[in-house]
């Protein structure tokens, strides 16, 4: 699904006025265009469940927002909003009011709409080689080591944690 996102061959818009979690945040920053509100939280807490950030995160969240910046939230797994999101890269486009999101997203998509097919088709496919890039440099080994992860003691403690509203008990196993 993700390397079907990150090669689309025309141009994707994301209207993001709700927040968004784990692998939909992934997809999301596949996407050429990304308008959102101040106050909606996207976050990959794949760390606070004793997982990889491997479905796609280390992949795009680098290329959107630094290599030190995708550092910082993927480790930790703190959520941004649609305000730092836009800030740093991630999103596009910031709308204030969040009723606007899904208006400016599709204003969007009519102006790429309306412009030469063929070039904007082929300059979205040369782009989608910069992603490819990262997508061959990460995505693989980031998607063995979420399985790797998933099959680890703290990953179930993790849910066990979760489960039972308390914070977990890691043993690195």
């Amino acid at each position: 699904l993700f390397r079907a996102f990150a090669d689309f061959p025309k141009p994707l818009v994301a209207a993001v006025h709700g927040s968004s979690f784990g692998v939909s945040t992934s997809l999301i920053f596949t996407a050429d265009a990304v308008v959102t509100a101040p106050e909606v939280k996207l976050s990959d807490p794949h760390v606070h469940m004793g997982l990889v950030a491997g479905d796609g995160g280390c992949v795009v969240w680098p290329q959107g927002a630094g290599l030190n910046r995708a550092r910082r939230k993927l480790l930790w797994g703190d959520a941004l909003t649609g305000r730092e999101a836009f800030e740093i890269g991630l999103a596009t486009d910031l709308v204030e009011d969040p009723a606007e999101v899904r208006d400016v997203a599709l204003g969007l998509a009519e102006r790429v709409a309306a412009l030469p097919p063929v070039a904007v088709q082929l300059t979205k496919r040369t782009l989608n080689r910069v992603l490819a890039g990262a997508t061959d440099r990460a995505l693989d080994t980031g998607f063995y080591l979420e399985a790797l992860s998933n099959r680890s003691a703290d990953a179930a403690e993790a849910v066990a944690a979760f489960k039972e509203r308390r914070e977990g008990r890691w043993t690195g196993q």
